[in-house]
């Protein structure tokens, strides 16, 4: 029997069974419900709740509540219950919470007062004095909730030596303060927070928690909702470094690349390895902007995902070249732009141009992506556009130029398109051609990989 299973069938063997089972408190720690509108028997769910808080006695508990309403069908409204009903059992029992989500999804919503019975209170607001036990805490919530609430997506904030692991979505964080000034708090054994978005969130916040999570490996940010501050790409920030010394693997999303600069030149991070730049512009004044950020902030980088949404078709080959220069140690590169309305031609022209670039006279300097081992590219391509096919292979062959061994290289075509798309049609014009292309089989061996759409190349027999 594993952590994860419920111990309700094997109490129906024999009364032996039930008798231990029953009497055996670590069997009843873990509760997990996901409410999507398939299970039919909801009505029973908060009294097997009651029977897995009653049996577990006081030992700490891992619980995963998840609900998800469309407040179209009539039986919404008990999902919606059932959730408050749950919400309001697992409040009860805050100080034995210690591994905890709470997953609310609604798809729309309206004013329609809810029936039924429920406990109160009737809201979202958590306190972690209320917590003592608590190491993992993750709260998923939509953005607008029904008016009943009285109080939503509220996370009062303390100071605690056992919390891990911090995961929030629409939630308002609050500080503890006194009648002057906020007053600090440390979380020393934090080592993964996700902030997807604050509710009512404010560069405060933002800073106050981090300053709290001095020791976070694993940093994930939305920062859209900040201001865009104006910021000179060439000059360092006036404001002191908030350093982050243990940070290793950042994932952030902005809106703009000035409002991703003035955050990210606030922050020192010399043992960050893992990157994702999600919602990323593409143009030449981020790609120069960004390279004198990492310029000026050491850093181990050894992989780097760039999500782009926006795209200059005009790019220029040495803006893209000094950002791809800014990572020494850079062994991973996945480069999507599947969420562009298409990836123009001249982007895998450029990328081919840096790669093959020599140094040029008086320049002492190592080549560009010296270390790399993968690339992914992934795109979004129309069908209409027949120099593509051609494009793609300059960088397979620019690569193979520059790593004739130990690399691997995937190109891939955005989901979506494939989807609205015949996939016969797609393989004719873009995929068959890579894979029966002469020139791309000769490259591949034992230890240089080729793979497009998922098909690997197969590699030309002597």
């Amino acid at each position: 029997m594993k952590a994860q299973d419920t111990p309700w069938p094997y109490m129906l063997v024999c009364k032996a069974w039930y008798q231990i089972l029953s009497s055996t408190p670590s069997l009843w720690t873990t509760f997990f419900v996901i409410c999507d509108g398939r299970y039919s028997n909801i009505p029973h769910i908060p009294a097997m709740f009651d029977f897995y808080l009653r049996h577990s006695e006081d030992l700490p508990l891992t619980l995963y509540i998840s609900v998800l309403f469309t407040t179209i069908k009539e039986d919404d409204t008990m999902s919606h219950v059932l959730f408050i009903d749950l919400l309001s059992r697992a409040y009860e029992v805050q100080h034995r919470w210690e591994d905890v989500h709470l997953c609310l999804e609604c798809y729309a919503y309206h004013e329609r007062v809810i029936t039924g019975k429920t406990r109160h209170p009737n809201d979202l607001l958590l306190d972690i004095n209320s917590m003592p036990a608590l190491k993992k805490l993750s709260i998923d919530m939509p953005e607008d909730l029904p008016s009943h609430f009285r109080n939503c997506n509220v996370l009062a904030l303390a100071h605690s030596d056992r919390l891990q692991y911090l995961r929030l979505r629409n939630v308002q964080v609050l500080f503890p303060t006194t009648s002057t000034r906020p007053v600090p708090i440390y979380l020393p054994n934090l080592h993964t927070l996700q902030l997807d978005s604050l509710r009512e969130g404010t560069y405060d916040h933002i800073w106050a928690l981090l300053s709290a999570s001095s020791n976070v490996v694993s940093l994930k940010l939305d920062v859209t909702f900040l201001p865009e501050v104006e910021v000179e790409p060439t000059q360092p920030s006036t404001m002191s470094l908030f350093s982050l010394l243990k940070l290793e693997r950042l994932s952030i999303r902005s809106c703009s690349f000035k409002q991703l600069l003035s955050f990210m030149d606030l922050i020192d991070f010399p043992s960050l390895r893992n990157l994702e730049l999600l919602n990323f512009n593409l143009d030449n004044e981020s790609l120069i902007g960004m390279a004198r950020l990492f310029c000026r902030h050491p850093h181990s980088i050894v992989s780097l995902l760039v999500d782009v949404t926006s795209l200059d078709e005009h790019l220029s080959d040495s803006a893209l070249e000094e950002f791809l220069g800014s990572f020494s140690e850079l062994e991973h590169l996945k480069l999507d732009v599947a969420h562009c309305c298409t990836t123009p031609e001249s982007l895998y022209r450029a990328f081919s141009a840096v790669l093959t670039r020599q140094r040029t006279a008086g320049q002492n300097r190592p080549l560009i992506l010296s270390r790399l081992k993968a690339l992914d590219l992934a795109g979004n391509v129309s069908l209409h556009k027949v120099g593509i096919p051609s494009a793609v292979k300059g960088v397979i062959m620019a690569c193979k130029e520059r790593y004739p061994a130990e690399f691997c290289i995937s190109v891939k075509q955005d989901t979506l398109i494939l989807a609205a798309l015949r996939y016969e049609d797609i393989k004719a014009i873009l995929v068959r051609p890579l894979l029966d292309d002469m020139e791309i089989r000769r490259c591949v061996t034992e230890t240089f990989s080729v793979t497009i759409e998922s098909e690997k190349v197969v590699c030309v027999m002597d």
